[in-house]
């Protein structure tokens, strides 16, 4: 088998699992939420030019996120299986050429990435650099160049073996290292899916984080709820949600920042719907075992540990925004403007909206089984 034919059945075949999976990511709720999120987030960047000063700090500021630009997509997809190892062992003709249409295709998704992401910077540019055409369009030019070589320079490394210092020792091509990494890039975005919807042998990432065992062990809640310390566990102990709730809190710190007013308000009520949405798949990370469905627990009661576990959580996120936004501005007014809908909404989706989630996912779940 050529190596383009090879490399055209492996791509549609990986793009035919994701469109299974997309529905689930970009569901009603979802898009309506990413477009008020992007239009409010445009109408943000738009007052944060007006308000812009070229000063030393913005310039290394902008210069420092050009940079950070290089370090986003920039890994290169190989599209070898484990088995292919053996497989192909006797002609690998088919595999280089499936490594090489493998790597050319990813410079030049990786390209067109930074390229998106380069012309999202470009107002920041004509403001704080230039704004002369041509030194913009070189510009952009010589970053997209650098992201292009860097996938190519990483898919290069990645196909040989190297020596203790990092050097390439020989011409041999080390597929098992182009396999495994091919293996690492798809659980990266199956574990994104899996946020939404359970994906077929699919294991979660778990970190041991021994600073947290403390909270768990003192977790509120655990007398009252039987399920919340299993709850809490998993929230420290798997990736997808504790990094998941770290990043949205991250960013709701960025948009204290970077906007004010109602504007500002809109989008932190949107995070915390959008926390609340990617944490309740929490309740189901554990239906895979038995006991689960052995031991007697009923809806209500995963409905209580889920309170339990989401209430601490969002306290906190809030509690540092708000100290981020008295800090940046002491008025009383314009913090009572900011917390008052938040904590008003955050009650609705803790006491009201993750009940009916939750019964919702349920039965979804139970009527797919059924289908099975």
């Amino acid at each position: 088998m050529k190596g383009s034919k090879l490399f055209k059945q492996r791509w549609q075949r990986q793009w035919q699992t994701y469109a299974k999976y997309l529905p689930y990511v970009f569901n009603d709720h979802a898009i309506l939420a990413f477009v008020i999120l992007f239009g409010a987030a445009l109408l943000a960047y738009r007052q944060f030019l007006l308000t812009l000063t070229v000063t030393p700090l913005t310039l290394l500021l902008l210069w420092l996120g050009m940079g950070l630009t290089l370090t986003i997509f920039n890994r290169p997809a190989t599209f070898i299986l484990e088995a292919d190892t053996i497989f192909f062992l006797g002609d690998q003709t088919s595999l280089v050429g499936l490594y090489h249409y493998a790597t050319l295709y990813s410079m030049i998704i990786n390209g067109f990435i930074e390229l998106v992401l380069l012309l999202a910077l470009l107002p920041l540019m004509i403001v704080l650099l230039t704004t002369k055409v041509w030194l913009l369009v070189l510009l952009i030019c010589l970053m997209v160049t650098c992201k292009v070589m860097c996938t190519g320079w990483l898919a290069y490394r990645w196909a040989h073996f190297s020596n203790d210092y990092g050097a390439v020792s020989n011409k041999l091509v080390n597929w098992r290292q182009l396999a495994q990494a091919e293996t690492n890039r798809q659980a990266r975005i199956l574990a994104f899916f899996n946020l939404f919807i359970d994906v077929p042998g699919q294991t979660a990432k778990l970190s041991r984080r021994r600073w947290a065992t403390p909270l768990i062990r003192h977790w509120p809640g655990q007398q009252t709820a039987r399920l919340t310390y299993l709850y809490v566990l998993t929230f420290f102990r798997q990736d997808q949600y504790f990094m998941t709730w770290m990043r949205l809190t991250l960013f709701g710190l960025a948009v204290v920042v970077l906007s004010q007013g109602w504007l500002r308000v809109c989008l932190l009520a949107l995070l915390v719907y959008l926390l609340m949405l990617q944490l309740i798949p929490l309740v189901t990370s554990h239906r895979q075992i038995v006991f689960d469905h052995l031991m007697p627990l009923s809806l209500a009661d995963r409905k209580a540990a889920f309170v339990w576990v989401i209430s601490p959580l969002l306290v906190v996120t809030q509690v540092l925004w708000l100290g981020l936004a008295l800090v940046l501005a002491p008025k009383g007014q314009e913090l009572l403007q900011m917390g008052l809908p938040l904590v008003l909404m955050t009650l609705v989706l803790v006491f009201w909206y993750s009940g009916k989630e939750i019964e919702t996912l349920f039965k979804r779940r139970a009527y797919r089984a059924f289908k099975k």
